[in-house]
């Protein structure tokens, strides 16, 4: 299989690769005849996304409780029909729903306990323009060997991928391009880069333009700037440690701004009955009081994540811990449903550009799925099995990354940067300096 079929040796660590040739080593399969072309397009293939359906009922069975961002994007497969991608983002990860073929046709999603928040985004849309462009530059780079070799030659930190799923993952991004500022623009006035040629002008004048120019800098400082307290107070949960660590911060019931927002958020959210009873027990939350005068739950505070401190600690104030699940577990960026269709056009390629719409939402859906349970499987992080569909045998490219896709790299997650940069990742470094060598 890998030597015909071209399968990326990384897949050697997937799961079911190994259950199956497990099972097949250590099993009398006697008379035993794999199944053909049309029973795998067919009948297993419903078969496994009915398995892979019943499989995700205990995610599902969450989403009541902490709640859910159901989040949607459009694309067009190779034979240009119009697909809106529809997926479902908790704490667990991004779900596969479904893929609507709305060519001529218009669908009604229904939802429930989903609130809209476009009067926000319309304001804070610039941000979002800014994080575009910081992508733009990090997928240039990252996306061609040797402008990736060039830059590692000028910064000793790793320009990384950061899931969109992660906890803030914009301001992680943001500041990872803080710290190598001087490296981008030291690359972009190298030698090595004037001397460089490359196809898409346009866009190497957009890198270059933006990399130099320091109003664009000036927001990326003002957008880590107002966003510092906030990343802060979900990080440190306004503990007594996280107060006494910084001049000028004072508890959420003692700062004004915090305050009057709050309240609006309350009045939204609850009703009048509710809001009361919510204000109470806020008041307790605040002043260390009632059901949280414990002192497992006072100390709690520095130390644990704020999710999983409620759960501990937030069942005598249960409107505020309803709150702190749905607010701590959703993402802000539909980004997930953005590198899904990486995943699509790995199935419905120019090269199985025959598959008939449902049969690749259905393979889509199960490819997606199957992910999505593997990460939240203990195994995922250890043994052999580990982290089996990050990198893989080209981590030069970030193009049409299919299966291996990097797109949950996070800064968060040091054991992942190890496995991207350190495997063999010397090897390709060194053949790409020689090129540059070259150059010079």
């Amino acid at each position: 299989m890998f030597y015909t079929g071209g399968l990326p040796f990384n897949f050697a660590r997937n799961p079911n690769y190994i259950s199956a040739f497990s099972f097949a080593a250590n099993h009398s399969l006697g008379g035993y005849v794999p199944p053909g072309y049309n029973k795998l397009r067919t009948t297993l293939l419903q078969q496994e996304k009915t398995n892979v359906e019943r499989l995700l009922e205990p995610i599902k069975s969450t989403w009541m409780e902490k709640g859910v961002s159901i989040v949607s994007d459009g694309w067009s497969d190779p034979q240009r029909r119009p697909l809106i991608n529809f997926m479902v983002v908790c704490e667990s990860g991004p779900m596969f729903i479904k893929a609507v073929n709305c060519a001529g046709a218009g669908e009604i999603i229904e939802a429930k306990n989903v609130e809209s928040n476009q009067e926000t985004y319309d304001e804070c849309h610039w941000i979002t323009d800014v994080y575009g462009d910081v992508m733009v530059i990090k997928n240039f780079i990252m996306n061609h060997s040797m402008r990736l070799a060039m830059f590692n030659r000028f910064s000793p930190l790793k320009l990384l991928s950061v899931a969109d799923t992660r906890f803030a993952s914009v301001v992680v991004m943001l500041k990872r391009f803080k710290l190598i500022k001087g490296a981008l623009e030291s690359m972009i006035v190298s030698e090595q880069w004037g001397q460089y040629r490359e196809d898409d002008q346009g866009k190497t004048r957009f890198v270059r333009d933006k990399v130099l120019d320091e109003n664009w800098w000036a927001k990326v400082n003002y957008i880590l700037a107002f966003t510092a307290p906030i990343y802060d107070m979900i990080r440190m949960f306004y503990s007594e440690q996280w107060l006494e660590e910084g001049e000028g911060r004072v508890p959420p019931h003692m700062d004004g701004e915090v305050s009057i927002e709050r309240n609006k958020c309350f009045r939204r959210i609850f009703s009048e009955d509710e809001r009361f009873k919510a204000l109470d027990e806020y008041a307790n939350f605040s002043l260390k009081s009632g059901p949280f005068e414990d002192p497992d739950s006072i100390g709690a505070r520095f130390n644990t994540e704020p999710m999983k401190w409620w759960a501990c600690f937030g069942s005598n104030a249960p409107l505020l811990q309803k709150l702190a699940f749905r607010v701590l577990g959703q993402p802000s960026s539909s980004s997930c449903c953005e590198r899904n269709w990486s995943t699509y056009s790995f199935i419905h390629s120019i090269r199985r550009n025959k598959l008939i719409p449902k049969r690749a939402e259905d393979l889509v859906f199960v490819h997606n799925n199957l992910r999505l349970l593997s990460r939240v499987n203990s195994k995922y992080y250890d043994g052999k099995e580990k982290m089996w569909d990050v990198g893989g045998d080209d981590f030069g490219s970030m193009e049409d990354v299919g299966v291996l896709q990097l797109a949950n790299l996070s800064l968060d997650e040091p054991e992942l940067e190890s496995v991207f940069f350190d495997e063999d990742a010397n090897d390709i470094m060194d053949k790409e300096n020689d090129q540059i060598e070259k150059i010079q």
